[in-house]
């Protein structure tokens, strides 16, 4: 998870695709840490991860999400546009 934050944070990154084969598993959670990086309550991220995972929704990725720490995240986070949204 943090490597994939890093990349998306990186500038010369962008435009970037972020997917996986199941399209809610993997990406939900990289994407759930995003927003939390970005400064969302946690009600805002687990709507949004319920949103798009519909019925398949794991709870162990959305507890990953809660617990996760954006300190680890090593990327240049006050220079990065994707910060911004």
């Amino acid at each position: 998870v943090t490597d994939a934050l890093d990349t998306l944070l990186l500038k010369e990154s962008a435009p970037c695709l972020l997917m996986c084969t199941s399209g809610y598993r993997i990406t939900g959670v990289v994407v759930g840490c995003l927003r939390k990086l970005q400064g969302w309550a946690f009600s805002s991220i687990r709507d949004e991860f319920k949103r798009f995972a519909g019925v398949r929704i794991i709870y162990n990725a959305l507890q990953f999400v809660e617990n996760f720490d954006v300190d680890v995240v090593a990327s240049d986070m006050e220079s990065s546009s994707v910060l911004k949204l």
